[in-house]
């Protein structure tokens, strides 16, 4: 293996700052700025950046909040939580109106860097029995996928079976052209 390179010497960082934020009824796993610098998200709550006032809680249903990240014109939270270490469901919010407007099923979620696109790594069912005569299996069966929306309608506009050993990660090229896939095996798949 090609060993890691040294970082170059960096300035030592400055401390801009000490508020403290109590995010109420979330365990606090996913933190992301707004594009403007104006609010703070934390778990399952928006807070003013500059003063640490809530703005916003949102229900989580219980569940860590495990990734989040705002549209890039800072309208939409797009919020990943559920039990365990990777979320199960994506909320998508509405950041003025203070709303939720969608939950997708999702373990994993990207938006592309214009904010059009939205990439999603989902489990979909299917019944390994259909077609077939006889006895059905009980089991419940999934297969990984990813699926693509756009943000402006939620229309899916492409989607993909992911083969091999299970996705754990999705992201999005920053112009919405290319989905790249992480697998467990170590393989990168990417889709045009």
């Amino acid at each position: 293996p090609t060993p890691i390179p040294a970082l170059p010497a960096r300035k030592p960082a400055r401390v801009l700052g000490d508020l403290r934020f109590l995010a109420p009824g979330s365990a606090v796993g996913g933190v992301a700025r707004s594009p403007d610098g104006t609010r703070l998200a934390l778990g399952a709550c928006v807070f003013d950046a500059a003063t640490g006032a809530l703005d916003a809680a949102y229900d989580a249903g219980g569940n860590a909040v495990h990734k989040l990240a705002f549209a890039p014109d800072g309208s939409r939270l797009y919020r990943g939580d559920g039990p365990g270490t990777h979320g199960h469901t994506l909320a998508v919010v509405d950041v003025p109106g203070r709303r939720q407007l969608l939950t997708v099923p999702a373990f994993d979620w990207a938006v592309s860097g214009d904010g059009r696109l939205l990439a999603t790594l989902e489990h979909v069912p299917y019944d390994p029995d259909a077609g077939k005569p006889g006895p059905r299996t009980q089991l419940a069966h999934f297969y990984p996928a990813v699926r693509v929306y756009d943000t402006a309608t939620w229309k899916g506009v492409a989607a993909y079976r992911v083969r091999g050993v299970a996705p754990t990660a999705v992201a999005l090229s920053p112009d919405g052209g290319h989905v790249v896939v992480g697998c467990g095996d170590g393989a990168v798949r990417v889709w045009d």
